[in-house]
């Protein structure tokens, strides 16, 4: 299993800025293969997308099947080991 994270954290680390994370996050083709709903917003779960449809209660069963109700989310940069690391944990309260 993997980790949850942010999208500022993804975009950070790709240079572009949060919302095109989630734009292109809501495009994927196969979201479970690719697990985009393990992809969070920093003040809480943010949104998903699937099948072009909006799908939050989805996502939010998904986390929840995954175990992620309590648990810490990891920084990309920690998890990357890229240049600072944030020592911002957060936690998916909204689930």
């Amino acid at each position: 299993m993997g980790f949850a994270t942010t999208y500022g954290d993804i975009a950070k680390v790709l240079g572009v800025s949060p919302r095109l994370v989630g734009k292109v996050l809501s495009e994927n083709p196969s979201p479970i293969a690719i697990p985009c709903h393990r992809v969070v917003s920093s003040k809480g779960i943010g949104g998903y997308t699937i099948e072009g449809k909006k799908s939050l209660e989805f996502k939010k069963k998904l986390l929840r099947f995954e175990g992620y109700n309590d648990r810490r989310m990891f920084s990309l940069y920690q998890y990357l080991n890229v240049g600072r690391c944030s020592t911002k944990q957060n936690n998916i309260h909204e689930i």
